[in-house]
């Protein structure tokens, strides 16, 4: 089908399939930073744990040893989970929405994608429905081609059959004045 397509109808085509293999090559991009995300939240949360894990053991430790009484430990310990608690929400809140933001931007760009193509398909459309009016203008040049020639051969069948002083019959007379035309002359003028 292409062969048949104007040439800016052809680079429309290339830049519109060149485009939409940009979008999906962003999209697998951004799904791959997501996949990346998530690993790095479930590793940040595993630290996170051990944080928690080995403040708790330091503040027990500080208790086993009598440098801090159990109240005050406990007391610090969980304030201490509750900071690292806090700290985790906010991380996955933040986490959260950059990936809700990744899945928008590569829902969009596959929105894209689709109307790239179908833009493509338009185009080609538009190039088919332009060669087959460009056909039906060629075949109407050919039929009226036929009939001025016919038109014509009419015309000189009638004067060959009239004698001398026969009047031509005309279905429209013209005034003979200056500015009138003589109505055989229009099939000179079509033809040019």
């Amino acid at each position: 089908m292409l062969n048949r397509a104007t040439i800016s109808t052809r680079l429309a085509a290339i830049t519109a399939v060149a485009l939409a293999g940009l979008l999906v090559v962003v999209t697998f991009g951004l799904l791959g930073t997501r996949g990346d995300m998530l690993e790095a939240r479930r590793v940040k949360t595993q630290e996170h744990t051990e944080l928690a894990l080995s403040l708790i053991t330091h503040f027990h430790a500080l208790e086993a040893s009598g440098t801090m009484a159990r109240e005050s430990a406990q007391q610090a310990a969980a304030e201490t989970q509750q900071t690292i608690a806090a700290a985790v929400e906010e991380q996955q809140v933040t986490t959260a929405e950059i990936s809700r933001s990744v899945s928008t931007v590569a829902h969009r760009s596959s929105a894209i994608a689709d109307d790239v193509n179908a833009t493509a398909r338009t185009a080609e459309h538009t190039a088919d429905v332009a060669a087959g009016v460009r056909l039906t203008a060629q075949r109407l040049l050919t039929v009226a081609d036929g009939l001025n020639q016919l038109v014509g051969r009419g015309d000189a069948d009638v004067d060959a059959s009239r004698g001398p002083d026969d009047e031509p019959h005309d279905t429209n007379p013209v005034e003979e004045d200056s500015t009138s035309v003589d109505p055989r002359s229009t099939d000179v003028l079509s033809s040019v």
